[in-house]
């Protein structure tokens, strides 16, 4: 039985079962509500565009990467917006696609930015 109507069971890539997302990491636990999330867009028609608000912040580097692969992929069909203060995901997405456009803020006002210019803008 799983513990509340909303929890999930989950079977991890060696077998173990977890039967309640109280026992997942933080990072494990964005990773799964997004994989969710990610599953429902797809279903939704017309094609919509996607505001992630810093949402792969608790991502090791390794579960990042592999995100921005996917939201690369997503982006083919949808518009997205990603929204981030961390260069490491600027970098990423610029590794996997020559198609983004990169937008710094500062001081109230976007403007339009290279890739390396802000990553080194982000770091600190």
């Amino acid at each position: 039985k799983v513990g509340r109507p909303s929890d999930f069971k989950i079977t991890t890539n060696s077998g173990r079962e977890v039967n309640s997302v109280k026992q997942l990491s933080r990072g494990s636990l964005e990773q799964l509500f997004l994989a969710v999330r990610i599953s429902r867009i797809k279903e939704i028609k017309p094609k919509l565009p996607i505001v992630l608000d810093d949402s792969l912040v608790n991502f090791d580097s390794n579960h990042l990467y592999n995100t921005a692969k996917i939201i690369v992929n997503l982006a083919k069909q949808h518009q997205i917006f990603v929204l981030s203060c961390h260069p490491h995901l600027v970098k990423y997405i610029g590794e996997i696609t020559k198609s983004a456009q990169y937008w710094k803020r500062e001081s109230g006002k976007f403007e339009l930015s290279q890739r390396q210019k802000l990553i080194d803008y982000l770091k600190y």
